[in-house]
């Protein structure tokens, strides 16, 4: 096995201006609820962080479901996993409106081909961090690959992307995706 040596070297950027908003808008909400058409993604074909990060899509720990752009979208934070000085966020993306025909038109959405690796954060507001997604030493992404088709009226596509571990007493932290207005609030970090 191979360590990720500068791999991982995310940041943990300091914040000087975030601060958590209450009220207004359709803010992500805790569920308890399971989560049966996740389909399951793809590995990349990069070399994997130790622990084999994988996408667990079984459990919904937190939900947003909203317009981004003129599409309909539920998104679901299904895991934020601590392994091996790795963490792994596992979402999942339904599409709640209309067939949408090409891959690239949802992901598009979302940040587009930077989707994992750009326009996803994990966010410690009691350290004012916020870490990005990993990258290996060619500098691709340490995250899922896409089907390439187009999603379907009620179709899924679950992905994963990685961090560097988290502190060993972070117990929860907020996940910002690109279009989702407002962070997932407290989505608890399980470790393994």
């Amino acid at each position: 096995m191979t360590a990720l040596p500068l791999a991982l070297a995310l940041s943990g950027c300091h914040l000087s201006v975030w601060k958590r908003e209450s009220g207004g808008g359709s803010n992500p909400t805790p569920s308890a609820s399971q989560s049966s058409d996740a389909a399951a993604p793809q590995s990349n074909s990069s070399s994997q962080a130790n622990g084999n990060p994988r996408a667990r899509s079984s459990q919904v720990l937190s939900t947003w479901e909203g317009k981004v752009g003129h599409r309909s979208f539920r998104v679901d934070i299904n895991s934020v996993v601590v392994k091996d000085d790795v963490t792994t966020l596992t979402m999942t993306f339904t599409n709640t409106g209309d067939k949408i025909a090409f891959p690239a038109e949802w992901m598009n959405n979302f940040g587009g081909e930077d989707m994992l690796t750009k326009e996803v954060k994990l966010i410690d507001y009691s350290r004012h961090l916020v870490y990005s997604p990993g990258m290996a030493e060619d500098g691709t992404c340490i995250c899922s690959s896409f089907q390439h088709a187009g999603m379907d009226a009620g179709d899924s596509q679950t992905v994963f992307t990685t961090f560097k571990g988290l502190p060993e007493d972070l117990t929860a932290v907020d996940v910002e995706i690109n279009g989702v207005g407002k962070p997932f609030e407290n989505v608890p970090v399980t470790r393994e």
